[in-house]
This record gives structure tokens, sequence and C-alpha cells, in this order.
């Protein structure tokens, strides 16, 4: 409805005042600690935003970055622009499809995205300013890991959609 009214009543060359983002996976920047990103689905958007911030503000610190998905074409599709997106800093990339069986083409996981997250992590998890989005049952599902991990809340910045 607010696109039709953008694009249909408004002249060419208007001034236009925007606000947001309104939602919780923001970047903190003031912070030191390297970041962990999780992103499903169209919760790739804000992880692609505050991980391009990570690389041109705070290279030094690492970042860990994980595209979970259905199928192994959506997430692989994903794989490239992440990378690009994370620049020269040190990153590690993780990805798993749910919803798949394993192809000879595939380098990421077959299974749900924090589960991938727990195996790789758990140890160091409460080291991380932790951000995630996507889909709700993936973002709940990653917070009962966090909870069970005894991350603290304010560490934690997510938005499910």
């Amino acid at each position: 409805m607010a696109s039709e009214a953008l694009f249909n009543n408004t002249a060419a060359g208007a001034s236009l005042e925007l606000e947001g983002p309104y939602g919780m996976a923001y970047l903190r920047s003031a912070s030191d600690r390297p970041a962990l990103c999780i992103a499903g689905g169209s919760g790739i958007s804000p992880m692609l935003s505050i991980a391009r911030a990570l690389a041109r503000d705070r290279s030094t610190l690492p970042l860990y970055f994980y595209i979970g998905g259905r199928a192994i074409g959506d997430v692989s599709a994903l794989l490239p622009i992440a990378e690009a997106a994370c620049g020269a800093q040190t990153f590690y990339l993780g990805a798993a499809a749910s919803d798949a069986v394993p192809a000879a083409d595939w380098n990421g996981e077959i299974g749900l995205i924090h589960a991938l997250v727990e195996r790789d992590l758990a140890a160091r998890l409460k080291d991380f300013d932790i951000y995630l989005a996507g889909p709700p049952p993936m973002v709940q599902a990653c917070l009962a890991m966090l909870l069970r991990r005894e991350v603290a809340a304010d560490r934690v910045h997510y938005d499910a959609y």
C-alpha cells in the first residue's frame, strides 16, 4: 500500500522523509567483540548490511557469518554475496540447507542453521555480539539454542519476519 502511494501519488522531484529501521538487528558499532551474523531467507539483507559496516569500520575483528535456507540453490546463491560483504576482514562463512539431500557440488551442511552454529561455536557463543534475522521459526530456534548456552540477552539482537 505504501509503495502504491509512493509511486502513484508522488510527483517527480518531491521531497520525502523516511524513518527506520525499527528492528533490533542493527549493528552496535561501539562494541569491541567479534560478531556473529545468522541469516535465514530475507534476513540476509540486514545481515549483509552489518557485515559491510563491520568490514568498513572494524576489519580487525573476526566475523562469523551463517546462512540458512531450505534448498541448496537458495543458500549457495547467497554465499558469494556474503563473502563479498565480509570484505578483507577475517571471516568464517557457514551454510546449511534444511530441506535438501546431499549434493556433490554443495560444501555446506544439510540441516538447520542453529544446529550448525551450535556445533561450530558452542564453547565460544558468549564471546560474540550476535545478530540474527529471518523467519520466526529459525529465529526462535536460534534464540532457544542461545538461551540454552546461557548467552546474555544484551548480546543478542534479532528480527523475525
